[in-house]
């Protein structure tokens, strides 16, 4: 794990693969009312301990990405969702915070499955078979201070 400086200066438009603007009216409207849904659960996660809001607004901004350059703007300049974002595209790391956050919700989410709705260890042991590959990968992301 290595901890790469914060480089969240603003930039005009983020660094990125090609996304191509959906041309079906439709399809590109559906999306952009996806990616809103998706900052409106993310922005759930704001103040409900435990809730992700990250994995929501990445989700978000790929949304946006192929429907709004607009909103996928404004969503990668926003002054609390833009840091982790800008993190993630830049550098493809996850503040330390959000790290230590979602491996401990999933161990949580496995510990009380097991000790109050699990009646056999299939589940438990299943739960935590998922979680551990997630959270070995967000464990293995570089780190990013001072977001």
């Amino acid at each position: 794990m290595t901890d790469l400086p914060a480089e969240t200066s603003r930039q005009e438009t983020p660094p990125r693969k090609e996304h191509r603007i959906l041309r079906s009216p439709a399809l590109r409207y559906a999306a952009m009312a996806f990616g809103w849904l998706m900052v409106g659960i993310g922005l759930v996660g704001v103040f409900v301990p435990l809730f992700p809001t990250t994995v929501f607004i990445l989700i978000a901004f790929w949304a946006f990405s192929i429907s709004s350059p607009r909103f996928r703007h404004w969503l990668f300049e926003h002054r609390w969702f833009g840091p982790p974002l800008r993190a993630w595209v830049t550098h493809r790391a996850i503040p330390k915070y959000a790290k230590v956050l979602s491996v401990a919700s999933m161990a949580l989410s496995v510990t009380v499955i097991a000790l109050f709705a699990a009646v056999s260890w299939v589940i438990p042991v299943l739960a935590a078979a998922i979680s551990a590959p997630i959270a070995l990968f967000i464990v293995s992301r570089p780190s990013v201070e001072n977001i």
